[in-house]
Protein backbone atom coordinates (compact mmCIF):
# COMPACT_ATOMS: atom_id res chain seq x y z
CA UNK A 1 0.00 0.00 0.00
CA UNK A 2 1.02 3.64 -0.97
CA UNK A 3 2.38 5.57 2.08
CA UNK A 4 0.13 8.37 1.85
CA UNK A 5 0.04 9.83 5.41
CA UNK A 6 3.08 12.79 5.34
CA UNK A 7 0.58 13.63 2.33
CA UNK A 8 -1.24 16.16 4.32
CA UNK A 9 2.16 18.67 4.96
CA UNK A 10 2.65 18.21 0.91
CA UNK A 11 2.02 21.75 -1.29
CA UNK A 12 -1.55 20.21 -3.11
CA UNK A 13 -0.24 20.88 -6.47
CA UNK A 14 2.09 17.85 -6.06
CA UNK A 15 0.34 15.69 -4.68
CA UNK A 16 -1.68 13.70 -7.29
CA UNK A 17 1.39 13.54 -9.48
CA UNK A 18 3.69 12.74 -6.57
CA UNK A 19 1.04 9.84 -5.23
CA UNK A 20 0.93 8.45 -8.74
CA UNK A 21 4.51 8.39 -9.20
CA UNK A 22 5.57 6.05 -6.11
CA UNK A 23 1.92 4.31 -5.93
CA UNK A 24 3.29 3.19 -9.67
CA UNK A 25 6.57 2.34 -8.46
CA UNK A 26 5.33 0.76 -5.57
CA UNK A 27 2.74 -1.41 -7.55
CA UNK A 28 6.03 -2.73 -9.88
CA UNK A 29 7.30 -4.11 -6.03
CA UNK A 30 3.66 -6.25 -5.26
CA UNK A 31 4.72 -10.10 -4.86
CA UNK A 32 8.77 -9.93 -4.50
CA UNK A 33 10.16 -10.94 -1.05
CA UNK A 34 12.68 -7.69 -1.47
CA UNK A 35 11.05 -4.30 -1.57
CA UNK A 36 12.55 -2.61 -4.49
CA UNK A 37 10.40 0.37 -4.63
CA UNK A 38 13.69 2.56 -2.76
CA UNK A 39 16.18 1.83 -5.44
CA UNK A 40 13.89 2.06 -8.51
CA UNK A 41 12.19 5.18 -7.18
CA UNK A 42 15.61 6.65 -6.60
CA UNK A 43 16.65 6.16 -9.70
CA UNK A 44 13.60 7.45 -11.23
CA UNK A 45 14.25 10.69 -9.25
CA UNK A 46 17.69 10.73 -10.73
CA UNK A 47 16.54 10.72 -14.44
CA UNK A 48 13.07 13.38 -13.78
CA UNK A 49 14.13 15.46 -11.02
CA UNK A 50 13.86 18.99 -12.04
CA UNK A 51 17.46 20.80 -9.96
CA UNK A 52 16.25 22.92 -7.29
CA UNK A 53 12.53 22.82 -7.65
CA UNK A 54 10.31 20.57 -5.22
CA UNK A 55 8.76 18.66 -8.04
CA UNK A 56 7.04 15.18 -7.22
CA UNK A 57 10.46 13.41 -7.78
CA UNK A 58 11.93 14.84 -4.65
CA UNK A 59 8.87 14.77 -2.69
CA UNK A 60 8.64 11.19 -2.99
CA UNK A 61 11.97 10.16 -1.86
CA UNK A 62 11.84 13.19 0.91
CA UNK A 63 9.33 11.42 2.34
CA UNK A 64 11.66 8.60 3.18
CA UNK A 65 12.93 7.98 7.31
CA UNK A 66 15.64 6.59 8.46
CA UNK A 67 15.14 3.29 7.92
CA UNK A 68 14.13 3.70 4.55
CA UNK A 69 17.29 5.51 3.79
CA UNK A 70 19.38 2.64 5.24
CA UNK A 71 17.60 0.06 3.18
CA UNK A 72 18.24 2.28 -0.02
CA UNK A 73 21.65 2.86 0.70
CA UNK A 74 22.41 -0.96 0.72
CA UNK A 75 20.78 -1.14 -2.70
CA UNK A 76 22.74 1.99 -4.22
CA UNK A 77 25.61 0.29 -3.03
CA UNK A 78 24.77 -3.08 -4.86
CA UNK A 79 23.55 -1.16 -8.02
CA UNK A 80 26.73 1.19 -8.07
CA UNK A 81 29.07 -2.73 -8.01
CA UNK A 82 27.31 -4.12 -10.69
CA UNK A 83 27.33 -0.70 -12.93
CA UNK A 84 31.26 -1.13 -12.48
CA UNK A 85 31.43 -4.96 -11.98
CA UNK A 86 29.03 -6.81 -14.08
CA UNK A 87 29.42 -10.07 -12.22
CA UNK A 88 29.55 -9.27 -8.76
CA UNK A 89 27.50 -12.22 -6.83
CA UNK A 90 28.60 -11.67 -3.31
CA UNK A 91 28.66 -8.02 -1.79
CA UNK A 92 28.86 -6.34 1.62
CA UNK A 93 27.84 -3.13 2.01
CA UNK A 94 30.17 -0.41 3.47
CA UNK A 95 29.29 1.47 7.04
CA UNK A 96 28.07 5.28 6.88
CA UNK A 97 31.06 7.43 7.46
CA UNK A 98 29.89 8.51 11.12
CA UNK A 99 29.23 4.64 12.46
CA UNK A 100 31.08 3.84 15.88
CA UNK A 101 31.36 0.98 17.64
CA UNK A 102 29.92 -2.66 16.34
CA UNK A 103 27.47 -1.36 13.61
CA UNK A 104 30.96 0.07 12.00
CA UNK A 105 32.03 -3.19 11.90
CA UNK A 106 29.17 -4.94 10.48
CA UNK A 107 30.05 -5.94 6.68
CA UNK A 108 28.25 -8.80 6.32
CA UNK A 109 28.17 -10.47 2.45
CA UNK A 110 25.25 -11.20 1.06
CA UNK A 111 24.13 -12.54 -2.66
CA UNK A 112 20.94 -11.45 -4.64
CA UNK A 113 18.23 -13.82 -5.93
CA UNK A 114 16.82 -14.25 -9.30
CA UNK A 115 14.38 -11.52 -8.86
CA UNK A 116 16.54 -8.82 -7.06
CA UNK A 117 19.43 -9.59 -9.65
CA UNK A 118 17.07 -8.66 -12.23
CA UNK A 119 15.83 -5.85 -10.79
CA UNK A 120 19.46 -4.72 -10.25
CA UNK A 121 20.98 -5.29 -13.56
CA UNK A 122 17.89 -3.47 -15.41
CA UNK A 123 18.74 -0.51 -13.46
CA UNK A 124 22.54 -0.76 -13.77
CA UNK A 125 21.69 -0.43 -18.03
CA UNK A 126 19.94 3.08 -16.81
CA UNK A 127 23.34 4.33 -15.35
CA UNK A 128 25.92 3.12 -17.62
CA UNK A 129 23.22 4.66 -20.33
CA UNK A 130 24.02 8.22 -18.06
CA UNK A 131 27.29 7.23 -16.70
CA UNK A 132 28.20 6.50 -13.20
CA UNK A 133 29.75 10.20 -12.97
CA UNK A 134 26.95 11.64 -14.18
CA UNK A 135 24.89 9.77 -12.01
CA UNK A 136 26.79 10.68 -8.79
CA UNK A 137 26.55 14.11 -9.46
CA UNK A 138 22.78 14.21 -10.07
CA UNK A 139 22.56 12.16 -6.85
CA UNK A 140 24.15 14.83 -4.54
CA UNK A 141 21.80 17.92 -6.28
CA UNK A 142 19.10 15.40 -5.07
CA UNK A 143 19.58 14.61 -1.68
CA UNK A 144 21.23 18.50 -1.18
CA UNK A 145 17.17 19.80 -2.81
CA UNK A 146 15.80 17.38 -0.12
CA UNK A 147 17.49 19.02 2.68
CA UNK A 148 17.50 22.30 1.55
CA UNK A 149 13.90 22.63 -1.51
CA UNK A 150 12.30 19.70 0.85
CA UNK A 151 12.88 20.71 4.04
CA UNK A 152 9.46 21.45 5.36
CA UNK A 153 8.14 18.10 4.09
CA UNK A 154 11.30 15.62 4.49
CA UNK A 155 10.81 12.55 6.84
CA UNK A 156 13.03 12.70 9.94
CA UNK A 157 16.15 11.24 8.55
CA UNK A 158 18.70 11.72 11.55
CA UNK A 159 21.11 8.38 12.25
CA UNK A 160 20.86 6.90 16.09
CA UNK A 161 24.83 8.06 16.59
CA UNK A 162 26.35 11.06 18.02
CA UNK A 163 24.89 14.39 17.75
CA UNK A 164 26.51 16.30 15.17
CA UNK A 165 24.07 19.48 14.98
CA UNK A 166 23.87 21.51 17.61
CA UNK A 167 21.17 24.71 18.49
CA UNK A 168 22.44 27.30 20.55
CA UNK A 169 20.36 29.72 22.12
CA UNK A 170 22.31 32.81 24.17
CA UNK A 171 25.68 30.50 24.61
CA UNK A 172 23.72 27.30 25.73
CA UNK A 173 22.88 24.52 23.77
CA UNK A 174 19.08 24.03 23.48
CA UNK A 175 18.79 21.09 21.11
CA UNK A 176 20.76 18.23 18.79
CA UNK A 177 20.15 15.84 16.43
CA UNK A 178 22.01 13.30 14.55
CA UNK A 179 23.92 13.34 11.21
CA UNK A 180 21.70 13.34 8.11
CA UNK A 181 21.50 10.43 6.21
CA UNK A 182 20.72 12.33 3.10
CA UNK A 183 24.16 14.09 3.30
CA UNK A 184 25.98 10.61 4.15
CA UNK A 185 24.27 9.17 0.80
CA UNK A 186 25.46 12.28 -1.30
CA UNK A 187 28.88 11.79 0.07
CA UNK A 188 29.23 7.74 -0.38
CA UNK A 189 27.87 7.95 -3.90
CA UNK A 190 30.27 10.94 -4.93
CA UNK A 191 33.11 8.47 -3.80
CA UNK A 192 31.99 6.29 -7.35
CA UNK A 193 32.69 8.83 -9.44
CA UNK A 194 35.37 8.47 -12.49
CA UNK A 195 38.02 7.89 -12.56
CA UNK A 196 39.07 9.75 -8.96
CA UNK A 197 36.49 12.33 -7.03
CA UNK A 198 39.85 14.08 -6.06
CA UNK A 199 40.14 14.84 -9.50
CA UNK A 200 36.33 15.83 -10.39
CA UNK A 201 35.88 19.89 -10.21
CA UNK A 202 31.98 19.07 -9.64
CA UNK A 203 32.98 16.97 -6.23
CA UNK A 204 35.02 19.61 -4.99
CA UNK A 205 32.84 22.51 -5.90
CA UNK A 206 29.93 20.58 -4.07
CA UNK A 207 31.69 20.21 -1.16
CA UNK A 208 33.21 24.27 -1.43
CA UNK A 209 29.12 25.19 -1.82
CA UNK A 210 27.43 22.75 1.03
CA UNK A 211 29.86 23.82 3.90
CA UNK A 212 29.12 27.31 2.18
CA UNK A 213 25.47 27.17 2.42
CA UNK A 214 25.64 26.52 6.09
CA UNK A 215 28.45 28.50 7.00
CA UNK A 216 26.30 31.03 5.39
CA UNK A 217 23.49 30.50 8.72
CA UNK A 218 26.27 29.67 10.85
CA UNK A 219 25.62 26.02 10.96
CA UNK A 220 29.04 24.28 11.05
CA UNK A 221 28.98 21.00 9.68
CA UNK A 222 32.15 19.40 11.32
CA UNK A 223 31.64 16.18 9.32
CA UNK A 224 30.90 17.37 6.05
CA UNK A 225 34.42 19.88 6.57
CA UNK A 226 35.73 16.52 7.62
CA UNK A 227 35.78 15.15 4.14
CA UNK A 228 35.61 17.89 2.01
CA UNK A 229 39.12 18.16 3.68
CA UNK A 230 40.25 14.40 3.42
CA UNK A 231 39.17 15.04 -0.76
CA UNK A 232 40.75 18.05 -1.21
CA UNK A 233 43.29 18.80 1.31
CA UNK A 234 45.03 21.54 -0.43
CA UNK A 235 42.33 23.46 -2.02
CA UNK A 236 42.01 27.07 -0.60
CA UNK A 237 38.46 27.84 -0.97
CA UNK A 238 38.09 24.63 1.61
CA UNK A 239 40.94 25.54 3.47
CA UNK A 240 39.46 29.16 3.92
CA UNK A 241 36.33 28.09 4.71
CA UNK A 242 37.21 25.87 7.36
CA UNK A 243 39.35 28.51 9.39
CA UNK A 244 36.48 30.59 8.83
CA UNK A 245 34.71 27.48 10.99
CA UNK A 246 37.26 27.42 13.93
CA UNK A 247 37.60 30.84 13.80
CA UNK A 248 34.06 31.06 15.16
CA UNK A 249 34.45 28.31 17.27
CA UNK A 250 36.91 30.82 19.32
CA UNK A 251 34.05 33.50 19.93
CA UNK A 252 32.52 33.83 22.95
CA UNK A 253 28.99 32.37 22.01
CA UNK A 254 30.60 29.02 20.91
CA UNK A 255 32.95 29.21 23.91
CA UNK A 256 29.34 29.46 26.25
CA UNK A 257 28.14 27.24 24.47
CA UNK A 258 30.71 24.45 24.54
CA UNK A 259 31.20 25.20 28.14
CA UNK A 260 27.50 24.28 29.31
CA UNK A 261 27.61 20.96 28.16
CA UNK A 262 29.84 19.80 31.24
CA UNK A 263 31.47 16.79 30.08
CA UNK A 264 29.27 16.25 27.22
CA UNK A 265 31.48 19.63 25.77
CA UNK A 266 33.66 17.43 23.92
CA UNK A 267 30.92 16.02 21.71
CA UNK A 268 30.43 19.72 20.27
CA UNK A 269 34.46 19.22 18.57
CA UNK A 270 35.35 22.96 19.95
CA UNK A 271 38.46 23.24 21.57
CA UNK A 272 39.31 26.07 23.88
CA UNK A 273 39.57 29.68 22.66
CA UNK A 274 43.56 29.29 22.14
CA UNK A 275 43.15 26.02 20.47
CA UNK A 276 40.65 27.15 18.20
CA UNK A 277 42.45 30.42 16.99
CA UNK A 278 45.68 28.55 16.48
CA UNK A 279 43.51 25.94 14.22
CA UNK A 280 42.03 29.05 12.11
CA UNK A 281 45.90 30.67 12.15
CA UNK A 282 46.62 27.29 10.43
CA UNK A 283 43.77 26.78 8.02
CA UNK A 284 44.31 30.50 6.86
CA UNK A 285 48.18 29.92 6.42
CA UNK A 286 47.55 27.11 4.40
CA UNK A 287 44.93 28.65 1.94
CA UNK A 288 47.92 31.41 1.78
CA UNK A 289 50.06 28.48 0.47
CA UNK A 290 48.03 27.03 -1.77
CA UNK A 291 46.86 30.18 -3.18
CA UNK A 292 49.53 33.49 -1.86
CA UNK A 293 47.15 35.92 -3.83
CA UNK A 294 44.00 35.73 -1.82
CA UNK A 295 43.29 38.68 0.06
CA UNK A 296 40.35 37.52 1.97
CA UNK A 297 42.63 34.68 3.77
CA UNK A 298 45.10 37.46 4.86
CA UNK A 299 42.50 39.97 5.90
CA UNK A 300 41.23 37.25 8.24
CA UNK A 301 44.21 35.47 9.62
CA UNK A 302 45.56 38.77 10.89
CA UNK A 303 42.37 39.26 13.06
CA UNK A 304 43.33 35.99 13.82
CA UNK A 305 47.17 37.13 15.08
CA UNK A 306 45.10 40.46 16.49
CA UNK A 307 43.70 38.61 18.44
CA UNK A 308 46.36 36.21 19.24
CA UNK A 309 48.52 39.55 20.49
CA UNK A 310 50.93 39.29 17.46
CA UNK A 311 50.34 42.72 16.61
CA UNK A 312 53.35 43.54 14.34
CA UNK A 313 52.60 40.31 12.31
CA UNK A 314 49.00 41.29 12.11
CA UNK A 315 49.44 44.79 10.76
CA UNK A 316 52.47 43.87 7.88
CA UNK A 317 49.26 41.03 6.88
CA UNK A 318 46.83 43.41 6.71
CA UNK A 319 48.93 45.75 4.93
CA UNK A 320 49.70 44.00 2.50
CA UNK A 321 46.36 42.81 1.91
CA UNK A 322 45.28 46.46 1.28
CA UNK A 323 47.42 46.65 -1.53
CA UNK A 324 45.21 43.93 -3.18
CA UNK A 325 42.08 45.06 -5.14
CA UNK A 326 39.77 44.10 -2.24
CA UNK A 327 35.95 44.74 -2.74
CA UNK A 328 34.12 47.43 -0.11
CA UNK A 329 33.05 44.73 2.32
CA UNK A 330 36.94 43.66 2.50
CA UNK A 331 38.25 46.56 2.34
CA UNK A 332 36.23 47.34 5.45
CA UNK A 333 36.51 44.98 7.52
CA UNK A 334 41.11 44.95 6.56
CA UNK A 335 40.80 48.49 7.92
CA UNK A 336 39.06 47.72 11.27
CA UNK A 337 41.27 45.18 11.42
CA UNK A 338 44.37 47.08 11.13
CA UNK A 339 43.33 49.35 13.47
CA UNK A 340 42.99 47.01 16.09
CA UNK A 341 46.50 45.58 15.25
CA UNK A 342 47.93 49.48 15.61
CA UNK A 343 46.11 50.11 18.24
CA UNK A 344 47.96 46.93 20.29
CA UNK A 345 51.59 47.47 18.47
CA UNK A 346 51.31 50.77 20.26
CA UNK A 347 50.42 53.26 17.45
CA UNK A 348 47.25 54.47 18.31
CA UNK A 349 47.62 57.83 15.68
CA UNK A 350 47.68 55.47 12.85
CA UNK A 351 44.82 53.26 14.49
CA UNK A 352 42.80 56.56 14.18
CA UNK A 353 43.36 57.17 10.97
CA UNK A 354 42.84 53.23 9.92
CA UNK A 355 39.42 53.32 11.72
CA UNK A 356 38.35 56.61 10.38
CA UNK A 357 39.32 55.27 6.72
CA UNK A 358 36.75 52.22 7.77
CA UNK A 359 34.25 54.40 8.64
CA UNK A 360 34.48 56.25 5.68
CA UNK A 361 33.80 53.02 4.01
CA UNK A 362 30.50 51.91 5.62
CA UNK A 363 29.33 55.33 6.87
CA UNK A 364 26.31 53.36 8.86
CA UNK A 365 28.77 50.88 10.38
CA UNK A 366 29.20 50.79 14.49
CA UNK A 367 32.30 49.28 15.19
CA UNK A 368 34.61 51.86 13.72
CA UNK A 369 33.11 54.81 16.07
CA UNK A 370 33.46 52.66 18.91
CA UNK A 371 36.94 52.28 18.42
CA UNK A 372 37.65 55.93 17.42
CA UNK A 373 35.44 57.07 20.85
CA UNK A 374 37.77 54.71 22.70
CA UNK A 375 41.06 56.48 21.00
CA UNK A 376 39.68 59.78 21.54
CA UNK A 377 38.90 59.55 25.31
CA UNK A 378 42.79 58.50 25.56
CA UNK A 379 43.99 61.46 24.08
CA UNK A 380 41.90 63.89 25.61
CA UNK A 381 39.18 64.59 23.26
CA UNK A 382 36.31 64.11 25.14
CA UNK A 383 34.08 65.99 22.04
CA UNK A 384 35.05 63.57 19.98
CA UNK A 385 34.50 60.71 21.76
CA UNK A 386 31.08 61.78 22.93
CA UNK A 387 29.86 62.37 18.89
CA UNK A 388 31.59 58.91 17.97
CA UNK A 389 29.48 57.31 20.84
CA UNK A 390 26.27 59.22 19.27
CA UNK A 391 27.18 57.64 15.80
CA UNK A 392 27.88 53.99 17.28
CA UNK A 393 24.86 53.80 19.50
CA UNK A 394 21.96 55.66 16.64
CA UNK A 395 19.24 54.12 16.20
CA UNK A 396 18.78 51.29 13.43
CA UNK A 397 16.01 49.31 12.06
CA UNK A 398 16.15 45.78 12.32
CA UNK A 399 16.47 44.66 9.10
CA UNK A 400 18.87 47.43 8.30
CA UNK A 401 22.49 45.17 8.24
CA UNK A 402 24.15 48.28 8.94
CA UNK A 403 27.31 46.65 10.35
CA UNK A 404 29.69 43.63 8.25
CA UNK A 405 30.48 42.55 12.13
CA UNK A 406 27.58 40.93 12.58
CA UNK A 407 27.21 38.70 10.03
CA UNK A 408 31.19 38.21 10.28
CA UNK A 409 31.30 34.97 11.07
CA UNK A 410 28.71 33.79 8.53
CA UNK A 411 30.35 36.03 5.54
CA UNK A 412 32.72 33.69 4.16
CA UNK A 413 29.28 31.48 3.31
CA UNK A 414 27.51 34.28 2.23
CA UNK A 415 29.93 35.19 -0.06
CA UNK A 416 29.87 32.10 -1.64
CA UNK A 417 26.04 31.16 -1.50
CA UNK A 418 25.73 30.96 -5.35
CA UNK A 419 27.44 28.29 -5.79
CA UNK A 420 25.29 25.33 -5.06
CA UNK A 421 22.73 27.43 -8.08
CA UNK A 422 25.23 27.03 -10.22
CA UNK A 423 25.72 23.05 -9.76
CA UNK A 424 22.10 22.73 -9.87
CA UNK A 425 22.29 24.77 -13.39
CA UNK A 426 25.21 22.40 -14.74
CA UNK A 427 23.52 19.22 -13.29
CA UNK A 428 20.17 20.20 -15.76
CA UNK A 429 22.20 20.77 -18.13
CA UNK A 430 23.58 17.08 -18.37
CA UNK A 431 20.68 15.44 -20.09
CA UNK A 432 21.67 12.59 -22.54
Amino acid sequence: MCRVGWARRTPLAIVVALLAFTCALEAGAQGRGWDSTFIEQWVSALETHVPGTLDAPLAGTAAWDTDDLRKLWRDIHVLLTLVVAPRTTRFSVPPLLFETGPRSRDRVWFGLKKEEREVFEELATRVRRRGVTGVAHRAAILHTDILTRASSIAAPSDAAGPATRWFIGDGTGIGSTGQSLHWEIARRVLTAVEPDPRRDVFVRDWYRATVAMGQATEYFDAMQMKQALLLFPDDSELLLLAGAEREAFATPLFQAFAKSLDGSARLTGIESADAELNAASSFYRRALAARPEFPEARVRLGRVLTMQAHYADAVGLLRQALSADLDASQKYLALLFLGDALEGAGDPAAALESLEQAAAIAPRSRAPYLGIARLSRERGDLKRTVSSLDRALAATAVEDVAEPMWVYRALPGLRRASLVDELRARVAADRP
